[in-house]
Order: structure tokens, then C-alpha cells, then sequence
């Protein structure tokens, strides 16, 4: 089980205190390969969109973020950002934060998305209620994503979290934070 507080990185016009909201979880994209200081592009086993964010490392001192400039292949995915800062070594998890879509979010098992509990707004910040989303055997949680639906729907936004491998099937608990900036 993991604990998360995840904030919120868009200005959404609405507000997660409504009715409506559903908190989901997307996979963590797999680095391939290592990669060193300075790299330009890297092979991962998912895809991702040009416009996306990926995050290496979150949560490490090694921590950076890159938004990504071109995708090439049917997989392994050859994707194109600015130059990293830091070296990342191979098999590390990857969070994907969309840019617009629900980019890779996760399946199987007893997953789904649940209904978001909101407390009251105390100092422009809302946080939600801590409720555990049901994730299967093999799945890698690399972000934390609030839809408008329970199933399909839009994508309103995504925060990163470390990258957590479930080798087995488990539960994982964020708890997200709304501040109005």
C-alpha cells in the first residue's frame, strides 16, 4: 500500500470540490535503457505524446522534468526531450503526466477509478479524502490522474508520484491536493 500527497500542477477552471470527480491512477512508463547526463531522447515501453511531460526519478535528489518534443516507433518508443541534467539508469520508472489525454491509465484486476471525498477549502486548498483504488498484479503507478467520470469521461489533470512495481495485486492510496493559484 502506498500513501501519497500528489499537488495538483494545472489551473483548472474547475474545481475539484464539485460533484464529478474521479480520482484514477496511470502507468509508469519503463526506461529501457540508462541513459547519462545530457541525453536527448530515451527508449521506453509505452508510448507517450508530443506536448506530455515525463518526470525521471520522482521524489530523488536526481528528479527532472522534461516535456517531450517527438515520438518515434511502435515500440519501444524512441522519445525526443531537453537535455537531461542527470544520468538515469535503466529500468527506472518514469511518471507521465498527459498533456491533454488520459495517456496510459491502468487495467485489469479490481482497478477502477473511485469517487473523490473533498473536505472543506482551508487556505485555497482543498484536499481530498484518502480512498484506496484496487491495482493489479503488475502494474507500475507512476501518476495519479482526476477525471470527470467514472469511466471515460475527460481528463482534468495528473500529478507525478514515485514510480511503485505492484508484483503483486495491492492497493494504492494518494491523497490529492486542489490549491487555487
Amino acid at each position: 500500500m502506498a500513501i501519497n500527497t500528489v499537488t495538483q500542477r494545472n489551473t483548472l477552471a474547475t474545481a475539484y470540490g464539485t460533484a464529478g470527480a474521479y480520482i484514477g491512477l496511470l502507468s509508469a512508463l519503463t526506461l529501457q535503457g540508462a541513459i547519462s547526463i545530457g541525453a536527448v531522447s530515451f527508449s521506453s515501453d509505452l508510448s507517450v505524446a508530443v506536448g506530455d511531460t515525463v518526470v525521471f526519478d520522482q521524489g530523488l535528489s536526481t528528479q527532472e522534468a522534461r516535456v517531450v518534443s517527438a515520438v518515434t516507433g511502435t515500440g519501444p518508443y524512441a522519445v525526443t526531450v531537453p537535455a537531461t541534467t542527470f544520468a538515469h539508469s535503466a529500468g527506472a520508472l518514469i511518471s507521465h503526466l498527459p498533456a491533454a489525454a488520459t495517456g496510459h491509465e491502468l487495467v485489469g484486476g479490481a482497478y477502477a477509478r473511485v469517487a473523490s471525498g473533498w473536505g472543506s477549502v482551508d487556505n485555497s486548498a482543498i484536499v481530498s479524502t484518502p480512498t484506496p483504488i484496487n491495482v493489479p498484479i503488475g502494474a507500475k503507478v507512476g501518476s495519479v490522474a482526476i477525471f470527470s467520470a467514472i469511466s471515460a469521461g475527460a481528463y482534468l489533470d495528473a500529478s507525478a508520484v514515485a514510480g511503485q512495481f505492484f508484483a503483486t495485486a495491492g492497493t494504492y492510496t494518494p491523497t490529492y491536493t486542489y490549491t487555487q493559484v
